[in-house]
């Protein structure tokens, strides 16, 4: 778990999740969140930054990421993820999904 923090306080949060795929070891992002009152300050995007550089030094093969609607998909396009609609398979593990099996499809980016 990454966290950017402000006077003692979570602000802004992402997990990396190790899994097997068929492309390959993948770093699945997952509940990457601000807090309201601080969005706009690009707390994801250095918490991004840092998540891909870590799982490149980690050697893993892509990172992938189911995004919360199709409005943030423009953001994460920007780290160099592609939307391949790619089905995440969590039968091996928690589930870490939308709680929709139709919109558990991830974007992903190669490492």
């Amino acid at each position: 778990m990454l966290v950017v923090e402000q006077q003692g306080h979570v602000v802004a949060m992402l997990h990396i999740v190790e899994m097997q795929t068929s492309i390959g070891r993948a770093g699945y992002l997952y509940a990457i969140a601000t807090a309201a009152e601080y969005r706009g300050r690009g707390y994801a995007s250095q918490l991004l930054d840092k998540a891909l550089r870590l799982m490149r030094e980690r050697a893993y093969d892509v990172a992938m990421l189911i995004p919360a609607n199709d409005a943030v998909k423009p953001f994460y396009e920007r780290f160099g993820f592609v939307d391949r609609a790619f089905e995440v398979d969590f039968s091996e593990g928690v589930y870490l999904g939308t709680g929709d099996k139709q919109a558990d499809l991830a974007m992903v980016a190669t490492l």
